[in-house]
């Protein structure tokens, strides 16, 4: 890898990760690199356009050309612009928060939504990743790969300090076997979270997830919910199939079955 490339991405990164302006010297001490090398990269990456110097102190922001080559990519993805017009149908049936995602390592990396207009609780947004075994999709994935697989991916995470595995592997048995996963207080307290399998030929590319708070998402109301998304996984699942255009990228590694 041509370690230049590499230090100048790792800066965009550890910029795009800021919620303020950052200076050289800092970010060489985050990122192990000189304050010379940081503030030439830094001088390179604001003549390209990606970076901007935000004060007279000599810090550097990024800006919003990044975002603007993800949103390119993202408007010819087929997954994403495939499934909206299920994520919308979705999202007016069960006027529930509605998320599309797919698994990156040992995350869930969200890359849409439709946001319902009366829930107050903060929720995933496009461009987030969170850990896979904290949220409903990242169950829904997972429960289609190998277990040696799973613990791949999940046990080198930096979050996954305490987590119990026979428990994961127990409850992707589950979701599984009932064909969607549910999380109660997964990777936020007093939100529960369904999600269904995005499947193509027998792998989960991406997964459909409704959340929000428990008194919207009640005991009752759950088996109306659960169709109504599995319903949208599948149509968006036969839509993809017909299309044959999915890339399927890490998302499906090598899916099998749990053994009993």
């Amino acid at each position: 890898m041509d370690k230049t490339l590499r230090k100048g991405l790792q800066l965009v990164e550890a910029l795009a990760s800021s919620n303020t302006p950052r200076g050289a010297a800092e970010l060489g001490r985050e990122l192990a690199l000189t304050r010379s090398n940081v503030s030439r990269l830094l001088g390179t990456l604001a003549i390209l356009g990606y970076v901007r110097r935000a004060d007279d102190a000599g810090r550097y922001v990024a800006t919003l050309k990044t975002w603007e080559i993800g949103m390119r990519i993202m408007r010819r993805d087929p997954l994403r612009r495939t499934a909206q017009p299920f994520l919308r149908a979705l999202h007016a049936e069960v006027g529930l928060n509605v998320f599309l995602s797919v698994l990156e390592g040992g995350d869930v990396l969200y890359i849409d939504k439709v946001e319902a207009e009366t829930i107050s609780h903060v929720s995933a947004q496009p461009g987030m990743r969170l850990p896979a075994f904290l949220v409903s999709s990242g169950h829904a994935m997972l429960a289609w790969h190998e277990p040696s697989t799973v613990a791949a991916r999940v046990q080198v995470h930096p979050r996954a300090d305490g987590l119990d595995m026979t428990a994961l592997g127990a409850d992707l048995f589950l979701t599984r076997e009932r064909g969607f996963a549910m999380t109660v207080d997964g990777s936020r307290q007093g939100v529960v979270s369904l999600s269904a399998p995005i499947l193509v030929d027998g792998y989960p590319i991406a997964a459909v997830a409704i959340s929000g708070p428990k008194n919207e998402v009640t005991e009752a109301r759950r088996q109306v919910l659960v169709s109504a998304l599995r319903n949208a996984a599948a149509r968006i699942s036969e839509t993809l199939s017909d299309l044959g255009q999915v890339d399927y990228g890490e998302t499906a590694g090598k899916a099998m079955g749990w053994s009993g």
